[in-house]
């Protein structure tokens, strides 16, 4: 066992002396040439250097390699373990608590790791630049660069090519247009939704507009002139030429009857232009006393209804019938003639001339067609006095005196044409504008349903020179109208007129320029 532990120092000092030749080489000491390194590497023995020259570490080596051969007892050694594995188990056989003193193997192995390090070759160390410049060369050690100044793992070389960009500019271009198309569509929901209100109301007006213009077809629409024949003669009314008792009365003196005739002429004969306004529209209601279908009959009640969209107003002017006036082609005679000459067209041609207001278009309705738009709108309230009770009673048989009743149409008729009680005509006209205007405020309070009745009663029984589009205007507006303020006159008023006996004829002769101003600044707001 001595002679192996020997043996293994004699193998480590040659193989410490063979590293040692080799870094003595590498330094430039010994060997000079490549054939000195080669026997170097084939453990050929050089000459040693002086002892001067040597280093601690040589020295040291030295001084074993001394030590040991004066120990050698045997040629050969056994072959020696790693010192690895010596030292390993003598390091776990050791007490954790005690140190053992070193051996001369231990000694050995620790030269010999002093000779391994000093044998290895040294490299020079270059000054570290600065990190800015290295950053800029991309170099440096791992060694000298910590981890999180190192830098990032550049990706993997892009593969965009230029139909990559189409791509993308198509999903870009497609993605606002979606996105685009979302605004829009909730533009087109708002849209769709005003539309279809839109449309519902057209079609409700569309709707309203057929059936009232079915409804018009009933009216008879007829031309002004339709029925501007003029008679030879007419018939009178017997009762234009007798007192209330049944006496006759005398003509007026001539010469009152002249004068009233000069001032006829003087005035439909004078440069006094017709007034008109487009805000104004002056319609002729034209109640006759026919009692037959084939009879014309003459104008018995006359009603100008003007409508003044300006002042907000519908004005009912209630003309005379026993006005003394100029008929064009006819000659002088009583208002209400002039309709059993020639019809609406000459009746309007008649007022237009004497009162110089233009009539824009009329309304014709006879008696019979009178009671029966009061039966449509269910009867009327009026009240009536003692005296006007008294012409009633054969239509009002249950009655009780002076006070408030409810008439049907017939009644109401009779009560419209009493003439003989009160201030005569004056009154008379009062009374059918009463009436006229309870059939308008029943007819305000009627449902759809009992108006609907009220029309296919009145309408087929009216005739107009009115056409369906205006019919329709007027009804389109009838909402607003209804709300106008309603101003009545007479024509003439108070204080203008005259009572005037002619041809037997009990007539009304009047102040024309007093009453023109008058009735055209109502009509006109002056």
């Amino acid at each position: 066992m001595p002679d192996n532990k020997e043996k293994d120092i004699n193998d480590i000092i040659a193989e410490a002396m063979k590293k040692r030749a080799e870094r003595m080489q590498q330094g430039g000491g010994i060997a000079e040439n490549t054939e000195n390194t080669e026997n170097t590497e084939k453990g050929e023995a050089k000459a040693m250097p002086q002892k001067e020259h040597l280093s601690p570490t040589d020295k040291r080596l030295m001084e074993l390699e001394r030590m040991m051969n004066g120990r050698r007892t045997s040629p050969r050694a056994e072959a020696p373990k790693p010192v690895a594995e010596e030292a390993k188990p003598a390091a776990e056989e050791a007490p954790k608590t005690e140190r053992s003193p070193m051996t001369e193997e231990a000694k050995a192995a620790q030269i010999m790791g002093a000779i391994n390090a000093q044998s290895e070759p040294q490299i020079e160390q270059k000054p570290q630049e600065p990190k800015d410049k290295a950053e800029e060369k991309g170099q440096g050690s791992k060694a000298d660069t910590k981890p999180y100044d190192r830098p990032k793992a550049q990706p993997a070389p892009s593969r965009h090519t230029e139909d990559d960009d189409e791509r993308y500019e198509h999903r870009e271009h497609h993605g606002g247009k979606r996105q685009a198309k979302k605004k829009w569509t909730t533009k087109k929901k708002v849209l769709l939704v005003l539309l279809i209100i839109l449309l519902i109301i057209m079609i409700a007006i569309a709707a309203v507009g057929i059936y009232i213009m079915t409804k018009l077809d009933k009216v008879n629409v007829v031309d002004r002139t339709y029925d501007n024949s003029i008679y030879d003669s007419i018939e009178i009314d017997p009762g234009e030429y007798v007192q209330p008792n049944g006496s006759s009365v005398p003509d007026s003196p001539d010469s009152v009857i002249d004068e009233l005739q000069s001032q006829i002429d003087s005035n439909v004969q004078s440069s006094t232009p017709i007034r008109f306004s487009d805000d104004v529209l002056n319609i002729l209601l034209i109640g006759t006393d026919a009692r037959t279908h084939d009879y014309r009959g003459r104008s018995d009640s006359m009603i100008l209804v003007s409508i003044n969209k300006e002042t907000k107003q519908i004005v009912m002017t209630s003309i005379m019938r026993d006005i003394y006036i100029m008929i064009p082609g006819i000659g002088y005679s009583k208002l209400n003639h002039s309709y059993a000459w020639g019809g609406a067209d000459l009746l309007i041609q008649t007022i237009e001339s004497n009162f110089k207001i233009r009539i824009d278009k009329f309304v014709q309705v006879d008696f019979l067609s009178f009671e029966s738009v009061i039966d449509a709108v269910g009867g009327v309230d009026m009240y009536i006095n003692a005296a006007e009770m008294e012409t009633l009673k054969d239509v009002i048989p249950n009655n009780h005196g002076e006070g408030m009743y409810h008439l049907n149409g017939k009644q109401a008729l009779r009560f419209a044409r009493i003439r003989y009680v009160g201030n005569a005509d004056f009154e008379r006209t009062q009374r059918q504008r009463r009436v006229l205007q309870e059939i308008l405020k029943k007819a305000q309070d009627l449902s759809i349903f009992e108006l609907n009745d009220l029309l296919d009663t009145m309408l087929p029984l009216l005739t107009t020179d009115m056409s369906k589009g205006e019919m329709l205007d007027l009804i389109m507006h009838s909402v607003s109208y209804l709300g106008y303020e309603r101003v009545e006159q007479r024509v003439p008023a108070d204080g203008m007129w005259w009572s005037v006996w002619v041809d037997g004829m009990d007539c009304l002769g009047i102040d024309f320029n007093d009453s023109i101003k008058k009735m055209q600044g109502v009509i006109y707001g002056d």
